[in-house]
């Protein structure tokens, strides 16, 4: 067991054991008092006013479970069972302020073990208490899991006596329901009456363990709604559960996520559905709802499922199959003819690896979000796998835990779970076990396209289709949020500066391409003044808003765009002067405006979230950081209102896109929107505002493709030739990526047709023998021989359509390599 123990600038501090946070100083009163007062109410509510207590703490080597039961003068007795001594020694050491020097009370006895085999002692000595708490951590492994089995549950139940309450902590109902209600049931199974409640933790939040917590407060007899805090005398040093009313608000669920106690299925004996539920994480928001209470009824009638005793995830009789009845050969094969650009050699070992154990690999996957996660990357995968894929997911919810039938579908299903489990490792190595993924914030199709810059500087960007996503990094919360450059996820990124000169008609000095020099310029007018701006906020990778409102976009180190709606302005971006205005893109102003608004959704839903947030845990009264909470909520909505400007200021509200730029000539291949290289590679054609345009080779400027017409007036900045340079050159430089990614792309077509070709043939085949009426496998169904031979010559097609853009494309990178390399001759000093 390893722990880690950290004190903060502010005072406060937080204990993790084994990775995870055992409780955080600034909140952790809302979650002791919560796991022990209620308990204890209801004790005292049945028990003389005189009468004293034995109690029995399960795990709380921290000494805080124990500091809030000694707020009573009830207890004559409390027993300690923690597992491991260094918790113990840490407590002593360093957190006896903190657990008011709790395990020094002569009334504290500390036991140093497994919880299980103080248990079973105490069950062989006829010992029974009148409380007992569990304060055990998050079960990570099946070991940890059977402590909350029904076998565990029953244990604890012989030590109670029929009216002694029993209360433990288990994890956030939100997050986690089917996790959640599975020790529901289990502790039901065991015929102890289970009271589930929930509290807001927002250390626990912090750390991606949900918006809630929850805890079961249980008895051999029914707990009743007046047992619950009625008459109780709360201790004056408590910090948040004052009063019975507040107490019984803790009972208060969503009505969607109680539901799911119907089908969660109760652990039996070496049963790890537990860890299972835990691998499944709800990622709907939903604590702040309120409208069940699980104090409306005496006793829960809502039938308990079937126990799980090992076999819910993967069935004994699937393993049995898997073991014994499936050729090696046959699977590979089969794998193979689904998505033949799998390296046979390779593939082999991992189907013989898979095979040779699969329980242990499916039993530590999520199957179905595996598959979702696989047809999400559709493009990636065979026409043909695809199919299956999508059929097998169908058939898992139709099937539902029915595995007879699933047996029925025989090799079939073998065939495409292996293949799940191989492809999903090679494509998403941590999807494959659950491990999700960490890090930054996404930027849809921003992320780079075939020629290394932000597809906000190119014709060919696509709109995203992705939902907006929540603010759930920290950034938000930081009252440095003003001065940070913040994305829509809230993770924070480095700051970029744009100088530039303002001043000028209320708006830039950039509104015309005739290049003056500064000197000019400062002569002619005063109020010309050199300023410098942030990015505040990550719309792409090379892609900010500024504090303004305005869109900057980075093209090299040296120089940026900045966007308006009647020129695009290129900017030296360490002096701040103009270089170019270039035509306005409206497509690209749209492009932007949409993905301004997508993200611009993210920031308003993560304020409504908040918002509710606060509305459910304000009536506590107990917030302790709810300065930073109300600090997020002002980012947030700051955040809001500069995308909105910056939406504004593109005037681009259009609900269909205007056309896209096409280019100036044949061939003519796109650095930039509104810059092209000439297919003859000794100029580059240039969009200016007004619909005017030029033509550059490095030197001078023309009116002509020709090249044979100069324009002298108005002069250009001859900086513009080294932000082209820098363009090409870095476009040089990413041009392996580039042909990396379309070869892959290529080699899942190619094999993609051979599959089809494949597939036509064996239709044809089957045509001379039977009728065109016969129904044959297309996919994963069946359908009339001749519809599958018409449905695959159009995959056939749509395909070789796919191929052939593909190869162009591939076959286009030399040649666009040559041209830039013959332009930047061109552009040489």
């Amino acid at each position: 067991m390893s722990l880690l123990y950290n004190t903060r600038k502010d005072g406060s501090s937080v204990l993790f054991i084994d990775g995870d946070l055992q409780f955080d100083t600034r909140d952790e009163a809302v979650y002791h008092e919560s796991l022990v007062f209620p308990a204890l109410s209801v004790l005292q509510k049945r028990r003389p006013p005189q009468a004293t207590f034995k109690g029995l703490i399960l795990g709380g080597g921290d000494g805080l479970v124990a500091r809030e039961m000694l707020k009573s003068n009830c207890f004559d007795n409390i027993m300690v069972a923690e597992y491991d001594a260094s918790v113990v020694a840490l407590t002593r050491a360093k957190l006896s302020q903190l657990s008011n020097n709790s395990f020094a009370d002569p009334r504290i006895d500390l036991q140093i073990g497994d919880c299980r085999n103080f248990i079973d002692y105490a069950i062989a000595d006829g010992a029974q208490f009148d409380l007992i708490i569990a304060d055990l951590t998050v079960p990570q492994s099946l070991d940890a899991a059977s402590l909350h089995s029904i076998n565990f549950y029953e244990k604890i139940g012989q030590i109670l006596k029929h009216d002694s309450v029993f209360a433990t902590n288990a994890l956030s109902p939100t997050k986690y329901p089917d996790a959640y209600w599975c020790i529901y049931n289990s502790i039901r199974s065991a015929k102890i009456y289970p009271r589930p409640y929930r509290i807001a933790m927002p250390s626990f939040q912090a750390e991606g363990y949900g918006p809630d917590w929850g805890f079961f407060l249980a008895s051999p007899a029914p707990i009743g709604k007046s047992e619950i805090g009625v008459d109780f005398e709360f201790p004056e040093s408590n910090t948040q559960l004052k009063n019975a009313e507040q107490m019984q608000r803790l009972f208060h669920f969503p009505t969607f996520i109680a539901a799911r106690r119907e089908l969660s299925l109760p652990a039996g004996a070496n049963s790890d559905i537990l860890l299972h539920y835990l691998s499944k994480a709800n990622e709907e928001n939903v604590a702040h709802q309120t409208d069940w209470n699980s104090l409306d009824f005496s006793i829960d009638a809502t039938a308990i499922p079937r126990v799980d005793l090992g076999d819910q995830v993967l069935p004994h009789d699937v393993c049995t199959l898997l073991k014994e009845s499936i050729d090696k050969d046959t699977v590979f094969e089969q794998i193979i003819d689904l998505m033949p650009s799998l390296q046979r050699d390779q593939t082999k070992e991992m189907v013989g690896a898979f095979l040779l154990n699969p329980a242990r690999f499916l039993q530590a996957i999520d199957l179905p979000a595996l598959i979702d996660r696989l047809i999400a990357r559709a493009e990636e995968l065979p026409r043909k796998l695809l199919a299956e894929l999508k059929e097998l997911r169908i058939k898992l919810e139709e099937l539902a835990g029915d595995y007879e039938r699933l047996l029925q579908l025989g090799l079939k299903v073998v065939t495409i779970a292996t293949l799940v489990v191989i492809v999903g490792n090679l494509l998403s190595p941590d999807a494959v076990y659950g491990k999700g993924s960490s890090g930054g914030g996404t930027y849809g199709t921003f992320a780079s396209d075939a020629h290394g810059f932000s597809q906000l500087s190119h014709t060919k960007m696509d709109v995203s289709s992705s939902e907006p996503e929540l603010a759930t990094g920290m950034g938000f919360r930081s009252r440095q949020a003003s001065s940070m450059c913040l994305d829509e996820t809230g993770t924070a990124y480095p700051t970029r500066s744009y100088r530039y000169y303002g001043g000028y008609r209320s708006r830039y000095y950039y509104g015309r391409h005739r290049y003056v020099s500064s000197e000019k310029r400062d002569a002619g007018d005063a109020r010309r003044r050199l300023e410098t701006s942030h990015g505040v906020f990550r719309l792409s990778p090379e892609a900010d808003v500024l504090e303004d409102g305005r869109v900057a976009i980075q093209l090299t180190d040296a120089a940026y765009l900045f966007l308006e709606p009647d020129a695009t302005t290129v900017i030296d971006s360490q002096t701040g002067e103009p270089i170019m205005d270039l035509s306005a893109d409206p497509a690209q102003l749209w492009r932007i405006s949409k993905e301004l608004s997508r993200q611009k959704t993210g920031i308003v839903n993560s304020l409504a979230g908040k918002q509710e947030w606060i509305n459910w845990v304000d009536w506590l009264g107990f917030m302790p950081w709810r300065d930073d909470d109300l600090t997020e909520m002002k980012n947030l909505f700051d955040m809001s209102d500069r995308l909105s400007a910056a939406q504004k200021r593109l005037n681009s509200d259009s609900s269909t896109p205007p056309p896209l730029f096409t280019p100036p000539v044949a061939d003519a291949i796109e650095v930039i929107n509104t810059i092209w290289l000439m297919p003859d590679g000794r100029s580059v054609f240039v969009w200016l505002p007004e619909n005017k345009f030029a033509y550059m080779n490095g030197t001078n400027w023309y009116s002509d493709p020709q090249l044979t017409k100069p324009i002298t007036t108005p002069a250009f900045s001859p900086k513009f030739k080294n932000v082209v340079k820098g363009l090409l050159l870095k476009e040089n430089k990413e041009q392996d990526s580039t042909k990396q990614s379309l070869m892959r792309d290529l080699n899942y077509a190619q094999a993609d047709m051979t599959s089809l070709q494949r597939d036509k043939a064996d239709y044809q085949a089957c045509s001379s023998d039977t009728g065109m009426g016969e129904n044959v496998d297309y996919g994963s169904t069946q359908i009339p021989l001749g519809q599958a031979i018409i449905k695959t010559d159009n995959d056939i097609a749509l395909t070789t359509q796919r191929i052939k853009i593909l190869q162009d494309q591939v076959e286009a990178l030399p040649k666009e390599a040559q041209l830039r390399t013959k332009v930047l001759e061109q552009f040489k000093d």
